[in-house]
């Protein structure tokens, strides 16, 4: 009896914790978040070798976090520290996610720090963060599994601006991956990001265009790139869309090439089932394009608590080498080799306070 107690105890107090998103220490001057997401994955990377098939337990893009604003008469004082925290013990690192001090006001709010760009934040245009199926297996990637793009800008500076249904973002770094010189030598990698979006009703548009400069800090590897994304609302339903168009300026050919997704989620009791379809084009490289496939189903528990199960499959053309959970998951599936499919189911739960 005495361990049942305890065990309701604890379920009441995450539940209590749960039923409010940010929790206030000093009002809103101090508030704590966090997310904790954990999964179990089975895999496949195609292939006979002998660790061509595995399992993992595997903690995705887990988090901490700690923000606050202050009035300072006129406009309000705001801040943002959020880091990784691995929940599975693989890593002691914690590492830096957004980061900012600035302030806000009616005519906007204004950051300095380390930050999500626009471009980047388009990816809740799809579903299936931080799983197997994230959007970033495709968006944001070239076919030689190279992050360019889907960044989190260092030495940024950014404006918002949210008037009724609009909202608008631009953000500007003029070393996004930090270098610890000043630059010396023109390399380092500038970025600057624009996003537009309205809402109104159960419809959300937005676009968004990226412009980077020196990527990897070598000196004149620069490209760009656009997307589009719309989502549409009607009772439980929500269908979505992406559209993104990667051009090289520099960089090399495996750039120059588009892609595209569809995406449903059906709520009903409690229960989410969703799906996904992403696609990306040939490059100029030629035959390396590939398709992503996600299914899966959402159950919450309480607010603020998810299990879920989701299968993802990634079909690489003959040249191609996307690699699933290259980003937001917190382990990579690569193919074995050029042109493997790459498969996994994957058991998790989320909880975020």
């Amino acid at each position: 009896m005495k361990q049942k107690m305890i065990v309701l105890a604890i379920g009441a107090a995450l539940a209590a914790s749960a039923a409010q998103a940010d929790v206030d220490l000093m009002g809103k001057e101090v508030q704590i978040y966090g997310k904790l997401h954990v999964s179990a994955d089975s895999y496949d990377i195609g292939g006979t070798g002998p660790n061509a098939t595995g399992a993992e337990i595997v903690s995705n893009s887990s988090r901490l976090g700690f923000k606050g604003q202050k009035d300072l008469g006129g406009v309000n004082g705001v801040w943002l520290i959020e880091t990784t925290i691995d929940i599975t013990g693989d890593s002691t690192d914690f590492t830096a996610r957004n980061r900012y001090a600035g302030l806000s006001g009616s005519w906007g709010q204004l950051t300095l720090g380390i930050n999500d760009t626009p471009f980047k934040e388009m990816l809740g245009y799809t579903l299936f963060g931080d799983t197997i199926g994230d959007s970033r297996n495709i968006l944001g990637v070239t076919s030689n599994a190279k992050k360019l793009f889907n960044v989190r800008a260092s030495s940024m500076i950014r404006y918002d601006l949210k008037a009724g249904g609009f909202r608008g973002s631009l953000e500007y770094s003029p070393d996004a991956n930090k270098t610890a010189n000043p630059d010396t030598k023109n390399d380092n990698n500038a970025v600057t990001s624009l996003g537009l979006g309205y809402k109104v009703g159960g419809l959300d548009i937005a676009a968004a265009y990226e412009k980077q400069d020196n990527m990897g800090n070598v000196n004149n590897a620069n490209a760009n790139g656009y997307r589009v994304g719309v989502k549409y609302k009607i009772a439980d339903l929500t269908i979505g869309g992406i559209y993104e168009g990667l051009t090289d300026d520099g960089y090399g050919a495996v750039v120059e090439r588009n892609a595209y997704g569809l995406n449903l989620a059906y709520k009903i009791s409690g229960i989410t089932l969703a799906g996904q379809y992403l696609v990306a084009d040939t490059s100029g490289v030629g035959n390396d394009g590939a398709s992503n496939m996600t299914a899966g189903v959402y159950y919450d528990l309480f607010k603020g608590a998810q299990i879920y199960g989701v299968y993802s499959s990634l079909k690489n053309d003959t040249a191609a080498g996307y690699q699933m959970g290259i980003d937001g998951h917190g382990q990579v599936y690569a193919p074995s080799a050029n042109g493997e499919t790459v498969k996994a189911l994957s058991v998790g739960m989320v909880y975020s306070f």
